[in-house]
C-alpha cells in the first residue's frame, strides 16, 4: 500500500508540473496580428484566428504559440484562456527568421489548383514576390475576384503554417507585354524549352546581382512571339533540364535551384 501511495503521489506531482509547463503546439503555428492588438503584453485573438487555434488546433491553456506583427516582430506567447476569443500572454520577443530571398516569380496563369499550389510553395520557400501573367496560351485570360481572394487566403494560411514573417507579395494578373515592360528586376531568367537555351545553372554561375526574376510559362508553353519579345528585352532564355516539365514543377524546380545558388 505504501508503494502504491508513493507511485500515485509521484504521478500526481509530475502531471502538475507538465500541466504548468506545457510545450508549444507541434508545429508552433504563427498567427499574424495587427500591432494595435498587442496591449500590455497580452493579445486577444478573435474571428478566424481564435477559431483556428481553439477548434482546429484544439489548443489548451498553457500551450505556446508564436505571433507576428506587420512590422516584422515575432513573439512567443502562452494561451491564457479559450472561449469565443482567445487570450494570449506574451512571454518574450524572439529572433525573426531570415528576410525573403530576393527572387520574383513571374507565373503565367495556370489551372486553379496548380496555381494555388505554386503560390503555397512560393510562401514556404520564402520567395519575395509572385507576379501573375496573362499569356497567349494561358488556360484563362482573367482572374476573378473570388479566385484572387482564394489565392490571398492560401498564401496567408501557408505563412501561418511555415512560420514566415514577411508576407509574400502577390501582384494581380496583367498581360504579358505589360509584365515585360514593368519588370522590377534587372536580371530576368526566362524559362523556355524551345531552341537551345542556356542551362539555368550555367547562367547563374555568372552571379548576377539580386534581385532577379524567373519567368515560368503556361501549360501550353510560351508563344513564339512572347519568346521573341523576351529576347528583344534582354531576358536570359534558360533551360530547366532535358525534359519538358509541367508548369508547376518547373516553377518549384527553378526557385529551388536559384535559392540553392544564392
Amino acid at each position: 500500500m505504501v508503494f502504491v501511495r508513493l507511485a500515485l503521489t509521484f504521478l500526481k506531482e509530475n502531471l502538475i508540473v507538465r500541466a504548468a509547463c506545457k510545450p508549444p503546439l507541434p508545429n508552433m503555428q504563427t498567427f499574424l496580428i495587427p500591432t494595435t492588438d498587442i496591449q500590455d503584453k497580452t493579445v486577444l485573438l478573435t474571428g478566424e484566428n481564435a477559431h483556428h487555434l481553439s477548434r482546429v488546433l484544439r489548443a489548451k491553456e498553457g500551450e505556446r504559440v508564436r505571433i507576428s506583427s506587420p512590422d516584422g516582430k515575432l513573439f512567443e506567447a502562452q494561451v491564457a484562456s479559450i472561449g469565443k476569443e482567445v487570450k494570449l500572454n506574451i512571454l518574450q520577443e524572439i529572433p525573426a527568421p531570415s528576410s525573403p530571398y530576393p527572387i520574383h516569380l513571374y507565373l503565367a496563369l495556370l489551372k486553379s489548383e496548380k496555381m494555388e499550389w505554386v503560390i503555397q510553395k512560393a510562401v514556404e520557400l520564402n520567395v519575395e514576390a509572385v507576379h501573375l501573367v496573362i499569356t497567349q496560351n494561358s488556360v484563362r485570360q482573367e482572374l476573378s475576384e473570388s479566385k484572387w481572394n482564394r489565392i490571398q487566403k492560401i498564401a496567408e494560411e501557408a505563412q501561418k503554417q511555415c512560420g514566415r514573417i514577411t508576407p509574400l507579395k502577390i501582384f494581380p494578373s496583367v498581360p504579358f507585354q505589360k509584365a515585360l515592360d514593368s519588370s522590377s528586376t534587372k536580371i530576368n531568367f526566362f524559362a523556355c524549352e524551345k531552341g537551345s537555351p542556356e542551362p539555368l545553372k550555367a547562367a547563374f554561375k555568372k552571379r548576377p546581382p539580386p534581385p532577379f526574376s524567373i519567368w515560368i510559362g503556361p501549360e501550353g508553353g510560351w508563344d513564339d512571339h512572347e519568346i521573341s519579345l523576351a529576347k528583344a528585352s534582354g531576358y536570359h532564355c534558360v533551360g530547366l533540364g532535358p525534359f519538358i516539365l509541367r508548369s508547376e514543377t518547373a516553377a518549384l524546380h527553378a526557385l529551388s535551384c536559384l535559392i540553392y545558388s544564392l
